[in-house]
């Protein structure tokens, strides 16, 4: 990993490094196994965890502990920090041409979201891949949700991006392992629609919403509307382009609402050259 640079090493210090990386980054590890027992529904479970650091030395016992280990324990038999994901896709009876339903979760520290739901972030949504009478538009609308009411939280919130001994939370680079729609504490909802001409020539149109609970570093809302199309002029030019309002609110970083305004426009042009060898 990288960007870590507060690691509790749990024997009554902190390392810290201000300016830059640790220069012990700890590591990742995933797994995830997919099932698809119907053509019309498919669903995963997965894991990751982190592990490593100063102090947390990396070997494959810890790593086994990490991957398989089922309960919390401290000092040199902490496991890390470790999630478990379950998602599923469901093309709806009756409606198998127009309508699927989706849904990802994931729970701390837990074997699954499946027995713990009440524990569990959630992101939900359905997906119509056309439109009845209308073949070339489809849709795509989801909400969910990291800031579940009555759930133990730790000090300042963000219970489902933070760990007691990785003190940066569940990130990269300073970037959210997961959804960053949602992030901490928060609830989210998106829709988007994208309109075809044909395979390379579409349209879309986006929205979405986020609302970060006060129980987390003050909290605040954002929320975009994107306008964006890639249309393609024969077989060696293409152009991408599009525009964004966003408008967000977050006291921790300005005590007024800011508004701003994204355009972009790209052009890629592939000049399929022949090359040939002279006699």
């Amino acid at each position: 990993m990288a960007g870590q640079r507060f690691i509790d090493t749990q024997d009554g210090t902190v390392s810290v490094s201000l300016g830059k990386d640790l220069s012990d980054q700890p590591f990742v590890n995933g797994v995830k196994a997919s099932f698809k027992p119907t053509p019309n529904l498919e669903f995963g479970v997965g894991r990751t965890g982190i592990l490593g650091g100063p102090k947390f030395p990396v070997t494959l016992r810890t790593l086994y502990r990490s991957v398989f280990s089922a309960i919390n324990s401290a000092g040199s038999l902490d496991p890390g920090d470790r999630r478990s994901t379950f998602d599923f896709s469901y093309h709806v009876p009756g409606l198998r041409r127009w309508l699927v339903l989706y849904n990802d979760s994931f729970v701390e520290d837990e074997i699954s979201p499946v027995g713990y739901p009440r524990r569990a972030a959630q992101n939900q949504g359905l997906y119509m891949p056309q439109m009845p009478k209308i073949p070339r538009l489809d849709l795509r609308v989801e909400g969910g949700y990291t800031n579940l009411p009555g759930l133990l939280q730790p000090v300042g919130g963000g219970f489902f991006y933070w760990n007691t001994r990785y003190l940066d939370g569940y990130t990269n680079s300073g970037n959210i392992i997961g959804n960053a729609t949602l992030g901490r504490q928060a609830i989210g909802f998106r829709a988007a629609s994208t309109y075809s001409f044909a395979a390379d020539k579409t349209v879309e149109v986006g929205f979405r919403s986020t609302e970060v609970d006060p129980s987390f570093i003050g909290g605040g809302n954002l929320k975009d509307f994107l306008v964006c199309s890639r249309w393609s002029f024969g077989s060696a030019v293409s152009v991408a382009s599009s525009i964004q309002y966003e408008r967000w609110n977050f006291p921790l970083l300005s005590s007024r609402s800011q508004n701003n305004v994204s355009a972009s426009v790209q052009v890629t042009y592939w000049p399929h050259l022949r090359l040939s060898r002279g006699d």
